[in-house]
């Protein structure tokens, strides 16, 4: 009670002299701030040339709507259940502060520094986050639904279950960060940086991956269903159980990936490379992989069924027990590949390669 008494009679001889210029020490800063935002902002525009150091200091739920934070040093600063909402955070320094559902909707984070900041369960809905350094940053669960994190530095961050529905994600980096479990469904990834990244589990329905690259990636689980992965690098990727059912694919890298599994109905895969990938039991069922490169492929247990393979590189693909009843080959050479035994095939085909390519079938 004392504690509570004398900040407001700190306050009250603050409240006299406002507005004009004057040396605040950072205890009367946090109080000042704490407590009277309107006042703050008054003290920030009188003192233009302060830049308040508010490091390690407590603000756990405090109400700082609106208040003018700019270029403030919040490093190492608790602010657990802060309402931030339309606050200006522009080049303010949040690195490693704790944020733990904090609510930053609608708040100026131009520039803002988040590095190893833990932001777990914030609401980030719509925010500008474009170029932001969020390195290391811990956003779990954190709700970034229509944020735009254009070229945004995410670099081992963690996104696990994190709510990244309608964001934009342009050129953004996310190298070894972990997306398990998180929601992308609809996003604008086009020439992200996800290389090396987690996205076991996760959702990246009807998203706009063009160009981005994924190489190394793991997708073990996780459901690209109608995404647009035109020119997409995913080169020694996992997606094993991956669902890529009506994904856009034309033309991507996808060399030495793991889709033991995957699920490729009615995928456009034309003149994809997958040279020396495994597709094992994939299901590829009515998918257009004409002029798509299977050079060494294993292509075993794999089913065609109405795949179109026309014009298709097979040297060396292993198409051992796969379904290839009804699949489109017009000028594909299936002397190339590496073996036909135990695949269905219809019986005209299967007759041809018998006669033609010796040794190819059982």
């Amino acid at each position: 009670m004392i504690g509570f008494k004398r900040e407001i009679a700190v306050l009250l001889l603050l409240a006299i002299n406002i507005g004009y210029s004057q040396t605040l020490a950072a205890s009367q800063q946090v109080i000042l701030l704490k407590y009277e935002v309107k006042n703050w902002n008054k003290w920030r525009k009188a003192n233009p040339s302060v830049v308040p150091d508010l490091g390690g200091v407590k603000l756990n739920g405090a109400d700082l709507r609106g208040a003018d934070l700019r270029a403030v040093n919040f490093r190492r600063a608790w602010l657990y259940g802060a309402d931030l909402r339309g606050a200006d955070l522009s080049s303010a320094n949040l690195d490693s502060a704790v944020l733990i559902k904090a609510d930053l909707r609608g708040a100026n984070l131009l520039e803002t520094i988040f590095q190893r900041t833990i932001l777990l369960n914030a609401r980030l809905d719509s925010t500008h986050l474009d170029s932001t350094d969020l390195r290391g940053a811990n956003l779990l669960e954190a709700v970034l639904r229509g944020a735009d994190l254009s070229s945004a530095h995410l670099d081992s961050a963690n996104l696990m279950k994190a709510d990244l529905r309608e964001a934009y994600m342009l050129g953004a980096n996310f190298r070894g960060a972990n997306l398990l479990g998180a929601n992308l469904d609809n996003a604008n990834l086009w020439g992200a940086d996800l290389l090396g990244a987690d996205f076991r589990g996760a959702h990246f329905v009807d998203a706009n991956l063009e160009g981005a690259t994924f190489e190394g990636s793991n997708f073990t689980n996780a459901s690209l269903r109608g995404a647009n992965l035109r020119g997409a690098h995913f080169v020694n990727a996992n997606l094993e159980r991956a669902n890529l059912e009506r994904a856009t694919l034309v033309k991507a890298n996808i060399e030495g990936a793991d889709l033991d599994s995957a699920n490729f109905q009615r995928a456009d895969l034309q003149g994809a490379d997958l040279q020396g990938a495994n597709l094992e039991r994939a299901d590829l069922r009515e998918a257009n992989l004409s002029e798509a490169f299977l050079r060494e492929a294993n292509l075993e247990k794999a089913n065609f069924r109405k795949t179109n393979l026309s014009a298709a590189d097979l040297e060396g693909a292993d198409f051992r027990e796969a379904d290839l009843e009804g699949a489109i080959l017009k000028k594909t050479d299936l002397c190339k590949a590496k073996s036909f035994f135990g695949a269905k095939l219809d019986p005209k085909i299967l007759s041809a390669i018998k006669t033609h390519c010796s040794g190819k079938v059982q």
